[in-house]
């Protein structure tokens, strides 16, 4: 009878326990680089367009992400679709914030 937990499952564990913790960490540092810049963003431009700025940061960031990496924001069926919703949807709340604050502000 053969034990189930063999030294080399033992180390598999621990390897992808390592690169899982890895991911956490870089995932974690890149949110607060996120959210830092935003407080940046938004504590020093000028009143009436930070807001703005907030609403075209995230269309312009995931914009990117989707022409970068559209591998990793496939649906489980493979499709784009999905993905090019929301950044459509962001756009227009970004272009509705421009004009708004544009509008606001003359």
């Amino acid at each position: 009878m053969k034990p189930t937990h063999s030294p080399s499952v033992e180390e598999a564990k621990a390897v992808f326990i390592r690169e899982f913790h890895r991911q956490q960490i870089r995932s974690a540092l890149k949110l607060g680089f996120l959210l830092g810049t935003a407080y940046l963003l938004y504590r020093f431009i000028p009143r009436p367009w930070n807001g703005a700025l907030l609403a075209v940061a995230p269309a312009v960031y995931l914009t990117g992400l989707l022409a970068l990496r559209p591998q990793s924001l496939r649906s489980k069926t493979g499709s784009l679709a999905p993905a090019i919703g929301l950044v459509s949807f962001l756009w227009c709340v970004a272009i509705f914030a421009a004009v708004t604050t544009w509008m606001g502000s003359r």
